[in-house]
């Protein structure tokens, strides 16, 4: 299979998330030109929040034809401090006009399995492709979602959505997460990477087009463009 090229924007720092906002704004509106809707996984984390609320300063975006699933969940309820659709929903959703059946979140309050299982199925009956955008963050160890370095079955696994243990330096050990099958299932991949915490990975997986199951980041592929949004370093 022909690896599809990446595309690099190395941004100043003060001018990331308006660059990175207005990278995902021409693929939302692209998607909802072309097929009439846009289905988004959006990610959680620090780096996406700024992102997020410069992207619901764009008037041009018709939110009323998005549908946003989430990368990972921790499993806690939406409403907790630790929740990336509590983050999501503070920074964007609630400020922009979408409905809520359109938001399809991972159930963090019930079991890990149930939820990934109900993940799983919600995916499995999408079309072709699964998803127009997937937005990525990156953790300075190389993880991306919760899919963390040392996991062998990152790249054998078939299913959509899993339950999965974070290692012992996280908070919320217990996660439900995209698979890298499901994440790479986009027409187009958006990575951000930035901070000075992770320069060495980012250098790491910008070094080469194959990727590494060490670094799982580094194994995110869109069908039509990867774009990895970072540091100038």
């Amino acid at each position: 299979m022909t690896l599809v090229p990446r595309v690099v924007h190395r941004l100043p720092p003060g001018e990331f998330a308006a660059a990175a906002a207005g990278v995902l704004r021409s693929l939302v509106c692209e998607a909802i030109e072309s097929d009439g809707a846009c289905r988004i996984v959006l990610a959680g984390g620090r780096t996406p929040t700024a992102v997020y609320e410069m992207l619901r300063t764009f008037t041009d975006i018709d939110w009323t034809r998005v549908h946003v699933f989430v990368g990972d969940e921790r499993c806690v309820p939406p409403e907790h401090a630790d929740s990336n659709v509590a983050m999501i929903a503070r920074t964007l959703l609630s400020r922009v006009a979408i409905p809520a059946a359109q938001v399809h979140r991972l159930r963090g309050e019930i079991d890990a399995s149930a939820a990934a299982s109900e993940y799983d199925a919600l995916v499995a009956a999408l079309p072709e492709p699964k998803f127009h955008v997937v937005l990525n963050g990156v953790g300075a160890d190389g993880h991306t979602g919760s899919l963390f370095p040392g996991d062998a079955s990152i790249t054998s696994e078939r299913r959509w959505a899993v339950a999965v243990h974070a290692p012992a330096a996280f908070a919320v050990a217990q996660r439900i997460t995209l698979s890298l099958r499901a994440l790479n299932a986009a027409l187009h991949s958006v990575t951000l990477c930035t901070g000075d915490d992770k320069r060495t990975v980012r250098r790491m997986m910008l070094c080469t087009e194959d990727g590494s199951p060490s670094l799982p980041a580094s194994l995110l592929r869109g069908q039509r463009q990867t774009i990895w949004c970072v540091d100038p370093d």
